[in-house]
């Protein structure tokens, strides 16, 4: 489903710096945004600057609660909000298009979607 606004934009900004040099960074934006604080497609803008959405959903979610497989999410931006992480923006184009992604919650399921392993040992 791919909305149309040609009128209001979203920007994702670092929360370190959100205005000037390196307010980019890992950011994105400005992107056409959809929606107001009464709608579905949650964005909050200043009412002096009422095209640029200043705040939106951290996490759109829908599950089945009687399968705990049957979960979709995005989350806005990406898994990892860290300004050098590689994951930064991973779900922007997901969450502007309302593009709900798999989660899972299981041993079992999370090993078979895996596509990277990370392991942490102690050195001592």
């Amino acid at each position: 489903m791919k909305r149309e606004c040609r009128i209001s934009t979203l920007s994702f900004v670092n929360p370190l710096r959100r205005s000037g040099l390196g307010s980019g960074i890992p950011g994105t934006g400005p992107l056409a945004a959809a929606g107001s604080g009464e709608t579905l497609y949650r964005g909050w803008y200043a009412y002096d600057d009422p095209y640029h959405v200043i705040s939106t959903a951290a996490l759109r979610m829908v599950v089945d609660l009687g399968d705990n497989e049957k979960v979709t999410a995005v989350v806005a931006g990406g898994t990892a909000a860290r300004t050098f992480h590689p994951h930064p923006q991973d779900q922007v184009d997901a969450y502007m298009s309302v593009q709900p992604l798999h989660w899972w919650f299981s041993g079992q399921a999370i090993q078979a979607h895996a596509t990277s392993r990370l392991t942490l040992s102690p050195s001592i």
